[in-house]
């Protein structure tokens, strides 16, 4: 048999510039396709924005692409912001529909914000104190509790942030407290000589020798540190005949002092002072002469009595022997109560001029008495 030639069609060859064009353009478009799905193309308050896929309403406010901000709210009575962005929500819209929070953004969305609404705040009811005042009645250096007042009660409308009061009501008024001042009947020629700050040695001793020398007693106002450092001295004080009283624990001004403060360091320089002199002080005098009717509150109950001065040559000032004299003897009255220092610093001076007080002062008819000795009406 013989055979019979087989003829086989032949493919077309493609040029393989084509096939290259091919390549790119497949690439191209794949690369398109993936470059499209790594960000959303937006309009955001007529901006175009681009944004991660899976981005939020809410996403877009906090990457600050919205036009719109939330109300604030406002102070009752000024109108003032009290809080920034307090209000009502800003207002989104997606495609021209109302959109919450929480809805994912696609490609072309279109967005719009519109701002939220200022609000007035909230009033709120309050109930305060109304303090008690303090009503002087009478004169002289010594001072007593006359009645104790009582504290009153005011009710207010505020607004809840910025605390403007809208109106107020007295629900119960405050009854002052009375003081009555007081002094030594007229005409008694006499002198209270009083010493402040110690007992201090090296000081009051001398203080002490000096008024024993002229027969004189006096009353000295003790801090309770300093009686409880020098108990001896303090002890010293009373053995003599002299009148111990209350100047506190340390010298603090009661009046900035909290209430627990101000009986601390009245209970505790009491305590002190009775332990040291081995008596317990009945007169109080406040640092500074400085105090309120809380802390007339706690002397009371503490049951002191409260003497002041009308005499103050400012003896810690350091003038001379002669100036602090001068001082005491131009300004001394029947009934005076002088006040000087035998603790808080130097007081040489002091010391110096004491003999020239007294000798000035009993030339003149006077006599010298403590304060329990001040014949009072």
């Amino acid at each position: 048999m013989s055979s019979l030639p087989v003829h086989h069609a032949q493919t077309p060859r493609v040029p393989r510039l084509y096939v290259a064009l091919g390549m790119l353009l497949f690439a191209a478009g794949l690369a398109a396709s993936i470059g499209a799905g790594d960000s959303v193309r937006l309009t955001v308050d007529g901006s175009p924005r681009r944004v991660a896929p899976g981005t939020t309403v809410a996403g877009l406010a906090k990457a600050g692409y919205l036009a719109a901000k939330p109300g604030d709210v406002l102070a009752v009575r000024s109108g003032t912001v009290a809080l920034a962005g307090g209000g009502t929500d800003v207002l989104v819209t997606r495609n021209g529909r109302a959109v919450d929070a929480e809805r994912v953004l696609f490609d072309g969305d279109v967005i719009e914000s519109a701002g939220g609404r200022d609000v007035v705040e909230s009033v709120l009811t309050t109930e305060e104190p109304i303090p008690v005042s303090t009503k002087m009645v009478g004169s002289g250096p010594l001072m007593t509790l006359a009645a104790p007042g009582s504290v009153g009660v005011r009710r207010a409308q505020v607004g809840a942030l910025s605390g403007e009061e809208v109106t107020s009501t007295v629900v119960t008024p405050a009854v002052p407290m009375v003081v009555k001042r007081y002094g030594a009947r007229p005409g008694e020629r006499v002198v209270a000589l009083t010493f402040d700050d110690g007992p201090w040695p090296g000081q009051t001793d001398r203080i002490l020798h000096v008024l024993k020398q002229y027969k004189v007693r006096a009353s000295f106002f003790m801090l309770g540190y300093l009686a409880k450092r020098n108990g001896a001295l303090a002890r010293r004080v009373a053995d003599d005949g002299h009148l111990v009283g209350n100047h506190t624990l340390g010298h603090r001004m009661l009046t900035q002092l909290t209430a627990s403060g101000v009986d601390d360091q009245i209970e505790r320089g009491e305590a002190a002072i009775l332990k040291s002199s081995g008596v317990a002080p009945a007169w109080f005098r406040p640092p500074g002469g400085d105090i309120s009717p809380a802390v007339w509150a706690r002397v009371n109950r503490a049951k002191l009595k409260v003497a002041l001065w009308d005499v103050d040559p400012q003896d810690w000032r350091r003038p001379t022997p002669n100036q602090i004299a001068h001082n005491v003897v131009v300004n001394a009255r029947p009934g005076s109560i002088v006040l000087l220092h035998d603790g808080g610093g130097n007081r040489d001076s002091t010391i110096k001029a004491l003999p020239l007080i007294i000798r000035a002062l009993q030339s003149r008819g006077y006599r010298f008495v403590t304060l329990d000795e001040l014949p009072t009406s």
